[in-house]
Formats: C-alpha cells, sequence, structure tokens
C-alpha cells in the first residue's frame, strides 16, 4: 500500500502543469499541500515516515476525493450535454 501511495506522488509530479492551470478555478482545494507532499515524498523519500503518510492518507484523502469529485460532475454533465 504504501508503494502505491508513493506512485501516486509521482503522477502529481508529472501532472504540475496542469494542477498550475486549474489552481484558480479550484478554491478549496489544497494544491500547493499536495504538490509539496508530493516534493518531499519524492525527494526525500529517505526519511519519509510511512506513518505520517498513511495518516494523510486515512484523514485527507476521502476529502480530496469528494472535492475532486464535485469538480468532475459539472464536468462530465457539459460533456454528455
Amino acid at each position: 500500500m504504501a508503494g502505491d501511495v508513493l506512485r501516486v506522488t509521482e503522477y502529481l509530479g508529472h501532472i504540475r502543469e496542469a494542477i498550475r492551470r486549474i489552481k484558480r478555478y479550484t478554491a478549496g482545494v489544497p494544491w500547493d499541500d499536495i504538490y509539496f507532499m508530493r516534493n518531499r515524498l519524492a525527494h526525500g523519500y529517505a526519511t519519509v515516515d510511512l506513518d505520517v503518510v498513511w495518516k494523510v492518507v486515512e484523514r485527507d484523502v476521502p476529502e480530496l476525493d469528494a472535492q475532486v469529485e464535485r469538480l468532475l460532475v459539472p464536468a462530465q454533465r457539459d460533456k454528455t450535454g
């Protein structure tokens, strides 16, 4: 499971430019915190406390998922007409 979390952070690094573009339209989503954590995990992996990472996953990811879901619903509605 920890490996999966670390892989997700790698993907966040690849979508950095997209995050920059949508940040102004997605108030409330803590993009800066997400990207900071991504950098910490990607570049400080030798000193990462996986217990802390897991607590963040359990505490923050469900709310982030809900925020992203709320963003996607209008976009999906626009595609279907």
